[in-house]
């Protein structure tokens, strides 16, 4: 199942690599001064894909 605090960027048309911030300033937005942690990589499928 896909974290719904997670980011992704796109790295080319198929793939997405996802990552969290670890740190986040006062007002809730992600320091992004901060180190990230590199989740996975995603295709088409993960994204979009249903959970049961």
């Amino acid at each position: 199942m896909n974290d719904p605090k997670a980011w992704s960027v796109r790295i080319d048309r198929k793939y997405r690599i996802s990552f969290e911030p670890e740190e986040f300033l006062l007002s809730g937005n992600p320091n992004w001064s901060a180190s990230i942690l590199l989740l996975r990589f995603l295709d088409h499928d993960d994204l979009y894909r249903n959970p049961r």
